[in-house]
């Protein structure tokens, strides 16, 4: 799951770590005593205990790479390091206890995000997902908030009743403009600082479930509340739904002619009922396309 937005981090990693490598003008030995190592690194290769990419140990000097101002002051801290590693393996191994355990490698690991197109991948790669797996339930949830998509979500309606036929091309129009308003017109700054605070401090051990953990949380986060314009023609169309089914049941609606003046009064009321609730779901998303434009209900933060 997301394993093509997984991918694409990894390679932006990889990517700023060779830039580094490549101006500081080094050979991969002088970055690790395995040179080995840094090709695998720079390759891309996760797997066995290496799965993360980035090995427990390694961490410090691929962070001494990242942070030195040049080829001399990598070198003086590498070579302490490699010296320590060589000469007294107890102390080399509390020395590489002591700089993860108070180190930070957050500018390493994810200063190197291009996060407005990082974020356009990871929308676009939940929005492929189907929406029977959890993400994908998730995802749709969050498009609910979108008063016009609202009316065509059918996987809580009921069975025989409330699915209008829709041109497919109609549904991918309304669905892209909904994906446009719940997440790209607030843009990928409110995904960052979800990401920089459950990602503050850690290492890539355990990364790719616990990113898709941090997105699961993102998207509830996103869910529409009770004052959502689109949750409440979800609901409309929720009671369209039933009472539609209900209107539909009754006897005379079934074998009545439809040009009959004498309607029975409970079809009259389920009919005006329904009228009533489908001017409604229209207000909804006309008062949630008045208010986007005047941009009420938005946040500080992204406005």
């Amino acid at each position: 799951m997301l394993e093509k937005t997984i991918n694409v981090f990894y390679e932006s990693l990889i990517k700023s770590i060779k830039c580094k490598k490549e101006k500081l003008q080094l050979d991969s030995k002088e970055i690790l005593d395995d040179f080995q190592r840094v090709k695998q690194i720079l390759g891309n290769y996760r797997k066995g205990r290496h799965r993360y990419l980035i090995g427990t140990n390694e961490y410090i000097y691929l962070n001494d790479l990242y942070t030195a101002k040049n080829r001399n002051d990598f070198l003086r801290n590498g070579a302490l390091s490699r010296c320590l590693a060589s000469h007294d393996e107890e102390l080399a191994k509390k020395e590489i206890a002591e700089r993860n355990k108070t180190g930070n490698y957050d500018v390493m690991l994810w200063g190197h995000i291009k996060w407005k197109r990082f974020f356009g991948l990871l929308i676009l790669e939940l929005s492929e997902i189907d929406a029977s797996e959890k993400l994908g339930k998730l995802f749709e949830d969050t498009l609910v908030d979108d008063a016009e998509y609202a009316t065509i979500r059918y996987d809580e309606l009921h069975k025989r009743y409330g699915k209008i036929y829709i041109f497919p091309e109609d549904r991918k129009r309304i669905k892209a403009k909904a994906i446009q308003r719940v997440h790209f017109q607030e843009g990928y700054k409110g995904f960052k600082k979800f990401f920089d605070e459950k990602f503050k401090g850690e290492t890539l051990r355990g990364f790719d479930g616990k990113f898709i953990k941090v997105v699961e949380e993102y998207l509830d986060s996103k869910t529409p509340d009770e004052n959502s314009f689109g949750l409440r023609a979800y609901q409309n169309s929720k009671i369209i739904a039933r009472v539609g089914a209900e209107w539909q049941d009754k006897p005379s609606v079934q074998y009545g002619d439809m040009y009959d003046e004498e309607v029975p009064g409970e079809v009259k009321l389920l009919e005006r009922y329904m009228a009533d609730i489908r001017e409604q779901l229209y207000k909804e998303e006309e008062y949630q396309s008045e208010f986007d434009k005047l941009n009420l209900f938005k946040s500080s933060e992204n406005k």
